[in-house]
């Protein structure tokens, strides 16, 4: 067992260890915070604080993943694959895009502007919609 345990390197012992007192550590982790509450809030606002923006990014990346599927790699390729512009009209995206995708299927068809994100929600992507809508606009154009 000793040959076993030195030929770990400290990650690999760090998850044996805890696999074997796992029940014992969090006991351990709980009896600390409900002893040394103040101390621990203080600690956490300071780490939220220094990293908010790791942490934006984070939850940014986790909530794609969960939501469309897509890792943060995932993403990049599809920007990259549509030259950072819009799926639907085309120009540049900023920082602020929407994941756009088929309700129903759930399929991702591409990164869209937040507005025109709305538009087609808007028009329930219902095609019969869209073209009522450029008929109107083209209709009382000034």
């Amino acid at each position: 067992m000793y040959y076993f345990i030195v030929n770990m390197t400290e990650s690999e012992y760090s998850k044996w260890w805890y696999s074997k007192n796992r029940v014992k550590h969090l006991a351990a982790c709980k009896a600390y915070r409900k002893k040394n509450y103040e101390e621990c809030k203080r600690r956490e606002e300071l780490y939220r604080n220094n990293n908010r923006k790791k942490n934006r990014e984070y939850t940014r990346a986790w909530h794609i993943k969960r939501k469309y599927g897509l890792s943060v790699l995932d993403r990049n390729n599809l920007l990259k694959k549509q030259n950072h512009k819009c799926a639907l009209c085309g120009e540049l995206l900023g920082r602020k895009f929407s994941i756009d995708h088929c309700h129903k299927s759930g399929k991702v068809r591409g990164i869209v502007h937040q507005f025109c994100n709305l538009v087609l929600g808007f028009s329930k992507e219902d095609v019969n919609i869209l073209k009522k809508t450029i008929k109107y606009i083209k209709k009382h154009k000034i």
